[in-house]
């Protein structure tokens, strides 16, 4: 337990450094960081960061799609591309934590729905874990799928929506496709 608080500290210590280096070289910069937590947050705030994302996982999404026979909690059908489960938050109240916290210190918040893809009998369930988000307070998405831009767009439209890296936006007609999808 001991050696995973210090290399968690010595993570902290080099994010910082990095951190310092780039705000004296270039002025300010967004620095986007994956959290599983509100404590996180509150860390990476410390050290500079503004803007966090996580996945949300809750039990519905568990039961209904995933055994998780594995001791190491990986998903076998992730609604993100955090595959292992302790790496996103898989409770409502942990979630508002979240929320609650980067609204505290200034960040933004997102939450990944960045899977490969959802079939048809997933978007029933989508709806509702859409509505848990917005009563949690989540209001920006960083999503992949396009037919769950399309459902965003015409149903969620209280959502904000970046493009995951993924996506791989790598020339001009690209962006010009995106943009119909209000991606920011």
């Amino acid at each position: 337990m001991a050696d995973q608080s210090l290399r968690k500290y010595r993570q902290y210590i080099d994010c910082e450094m990095l951190l310092n280096r780039i705000t004296e070289e270039n002025g300010f910069m967004n620095i986007l960081t994956p959290v599983s937590n509100a404590e996180e947050i509150r860390l990476f705030s410390e050290l500079g960061a503004n803007e966090f994302f996580s996945g949300y996982v809750n039990q519905k999404w568990i039961d209904d799609f995933n055994s998780l026979s594995d001791e190491k909690g990986i998903l076998q059908l992730p609604i993100n591309r955090r595959t292992p489960l302790r790496t996103n938050i898989v409770s409502y109240e942990k979630l508002k934590e979240a929320v609650d916290m980067a609204e505290m210190v200034g960040g933004r918040f997102y939450i990944t729905l960045n899977a490969a893809f959802y079939t048809e009998n997933m978007y029933p369930y989508l709806k509702e874990y859409l509505y848990e988000l917005l009563s949690a307070g989540v209001n920006r998405l960083i999503v992949s799928d396009i037919g769950i831009m399309e459902l965003l767009n015409t149903e969620f439209t209280e959502f904000k929506l970046t493009a995951s890296c993924v996506v791989q936006i790598i020339s001009s007609s690209m962006v010009d496709f995106y943009k119909n999808f209000n991606i920011e």
